[in-house]
């Protein structure tokens, strides 16, 4: 492989800039945690830990393992889903509880993704410093950035996997940049950067696309450098780490079902979803829309479910509006939708789910262009075009309080924005200049073709795998601007 002499980054300075990572982001998640429980108590599981709508999946059911020895997790509707998720999020809180109780463990649990959030930063800070050719301005920039941003860290604190994921994603980039750049020890990073992109995809599946990707373009490096010899043996070395997690869950699966299920039993993870709800959402991705986050007040979901519809801010697009006729049928549909939501026998629901299908057929037919074309790029700028700072927990204090959380959001907001464009920018220009560069590049074009585009995923959670390398990016571009580069030893 391609030699490059070493980062000259001293062992001591990576060590304490990632304790300071550390401790930095465990006060910050004990400083998000208390204001959140202020607001949610509800949601409050320990010191630093804190509930969501999905944690009854994850440590939910390792918790019903934990009390009865059988994995599994019951979904709204009583039904009891035994391959939903996977396992391998929450097995350090089933260590943990052997020993402690269910706060301390969800806490346990927290600090654990803090510290790979933070081994994360410093990965990325190296990356941007070796591309950089060594300059001390951007390793510091780098960890500042980091430190400061929150759009992955807040999930760290939150048990869902997203920011774990995100945050091992770019661990494993980091290996795979030394496997690249390496001239004897390929093999080793190799290995390393598979057992990172490995856990990120077990943790989050539609990651193995973005993995898969990363594998091909190794694959070709490899064939160019005319070391095809040694194609058997990478092979081996990518397969072994994601057989490893995911060939006992898969044999225990096919046990209980006899399916082969190696991540999760279906797209929707056994979650509880109406036939016309199901349809509701695909009718809601061929307009443009989000039919899933109805908890969104201007996601067309919202404007559908009984609990939010009253308060939505959602609006019909004006080509739409001009449709009269088709207007009355849809908001015909709606009403029915909402009156009877959960209320319904099975017969009625595929009636209803056949209404909407029809519906959406209708428009699929009456407005081709705009299927095709327009309204995918409409998901992509839903997917990209949130806050940024959606996430924060808000005071009901003033003063300087409200002040301080005011300038927290809009600078979460900035640096979101400035990462998503002028990152991505950057590492656009240069991905000829710099070959590395495009894999930084394919998680942030991969999952906006996949999830937005052709699938209609568009929670901005989804988009946290590309954060740091379009962060980069980012760093890579502020110091660029003319002026004394330095390379000193740091």
């Amino acid at each position: 492989m391609r030699g490059t002499s070493k980062a000259p980054i001293s062992q001591k300075n990576i060590f304490f800039s990632w304790v300071f990572l550390f401790l930095f982001k465990l006060m910050m998640a004990f400083i998000y945690c208390q204001m959140t429980f202020k607001n949610y108590p509800e949601l409050k599981l320990g010191t630093i830990s804190y509930s969501s709508g999905d944690h009854y999946s994850y440590m939910g059911a390792m918790e019903n393992y934990i009390k009865t020895g059988s994995y599994y997790f019951v979904n709204y509707h009583g039904d009891t889903v035994r391959a939903g998720r996977s396992p391998h999020f929450s097995i350090p809180y089933w260590v943990s509880r052997q020993f402690f109780s269910p706060g301390t463990s969800a806490d346990i649990s927290t600090a654990l993704n803090v510290l790979l959030d933070s081994f994360a930063i410093l990965c990325m800070a190296i990356i941007a410093f070796s591309l950089a050719h060594f300059r001390q301005s951007v390793f510091l920039i780098a960890i500042l950035l980091g430190a400061l941003s929150t759009y992955i860290s807040n999930w760290s604190f939150n048990t869902v996997p997203d920011g774990p994921a995100a945050s091992l994603l770019m661990i494993g980039i980091y290996f795979f940049w030394k496997a690249y750049t390496s001239s004897q020890k390929t093999g080793k990073y190799l290995f390393f950067s598979s057992l990172f992109f490995s856990w990120s995809v077990v943790l989050r599946p539609y990651l193995l696309v973005v993995v898969a990707f990363f594998a091909l373009w190794f694959l070709i490096h490899v064939i160019k450098r005319k070391e095809t010899s040694s194609i058997p043996k990478y092979i081996g070395i990518c397969l072994l780490p994601l057989l490893i997690f995911v060939l006992p869950w898969t044999i225990r699966n096919y046990k209980l079902s006899g399916r082969f299920i190696p991540f999760q039993q279906d797209i929707y993870a056994g979650y509880a979803y109406y036939p016309s709800e199901l349809e509701l959402r695909k009718l809601a991705t061929s307009m443009g829309d989000d039919g899933s986050t109805f908890w969104d007040p201007k996601a067309m979901a919202s404007y559908f479910y009984p609990t939010t519809y009253s308060t939505s801010q959602f609006n019909y697009p004006g080509y739409l509006k001009k449709d009269t006729a088709f207007m009355k049928k849809l908001e015909r549909t709606r009403a029915e939708y909402i009156s009877g939501y959960s209320k319904r026998t099975a017969e009625d629901e595929e009636i209803l789910a056949t209404k909407i299908g029809e519906i959406d057929n209708e428009y699929k037919q009456e407005h081709v262009i705009r299927f095709y074309i327009f309204n995918p790029i409409r998901r992509i700028a839903k997917f990209w075009g949130h806050s940024g700072s959606y996430y924060l927990p808000r005071t009901n204090k003033g003063g300087i309080v409200k002040l301080i959380i005011l300038g927290n959001k809009l600078f979460q907001s900035a640096l979101y924005y400035l990462a998503l464009i002028l990152g991505t920018a950057w590492l656009l220009i240069n991905v000829r200049r710099k070959p590395f560069v495009i894999i930084l590049l394919a998680p942030v074009v991969i999952l906006t073709i996949f999830l937005p585009a052709i699938f209609g995923f568009m929670e901005p959670r989804y988009a946290m795998s590309f954060y740091y390398p379009c962060l980069i990016g980012l760093v890579l571009l502020i110091t660029s601007i003319p002026g004394k580069n330095s390379s000193k030893k740091i």
